[in-house]
């Protein structure tokens, strides 16, 4: 990308930043999307023969497992938005790192989802009772424990697709 490599980067990190930031609003929600991304980017690296990603984002994975411990519904401490502001730096910088950028990205997106369903609400394109996404369907009657599930599904779903992709298509 040569010079263009600089703003690509900077939305990278502070779109990395702002997804991470706007799912931390459950009890394990932000720690256990970045956990499973991270864990999938090992196994990625281990399966793809890229040594160097495995020790970067297996860091990141126990860090995000050990918070887990104490933010598992009913949370007894909070992250806030200095732990998500260091998680998503710290995600976007090992992708960075490591060169899987595809992958990395992939492996948010349900972050990323949840963050164009909110802008979409901003620009007043579609209507939420409340926002972000996750307290819509709180609002609707799910509960927190099934949308905290439902969403580290759906990431682990992406990050097998994406496993799956590059072994058989890519």
């Amino acid at each position: 990308l040569g010079i263009l490599a600089i703003p690509v980067v900077i939305i990278g990190v502070l779109g990395s930043i702002n997804s991470v930031n706007l799912i931390d609003g459950m009890d394990g929600l932000a720690a256990g999307i970045v956990g499973i991304a991270s864990i999938a980017c090992c196994a990625y690296g281990y399966l793809f023969a890229l040594p160097n990603v495995i020790p970067v984002f297996l860091i990141l994975a126990a860090i995000c497992l050990g918070f887990l411990v104490f933010n598992k519904h009913p949370a007894s401490i909070f992250m806030g938005d200095t732990g998500s502001f260091v998680l998503g730096t710290g995600y976007a910088a090992a992708v960075i790192l490591t060169d899987i950028p595809y992958f990395g990205v992939l492996a948010l997106g349900v972050t990323i989802i949840s963050v164009v369903i909110s802008l979409l609400h901003r620009a007043h394109i579609i209507k939420l009772p409340v926002e972000p996404l996750h307290h819509t369907l709180n609002h609707y009657g799910m509960s927190e424990i099934k949308i905290v599930l439902s969403y580290w599904a759906f990431t682990a779903l992406l990050c097998i697709i994406g496993i799956l992709a590059k072994m058989y298509v890519f």
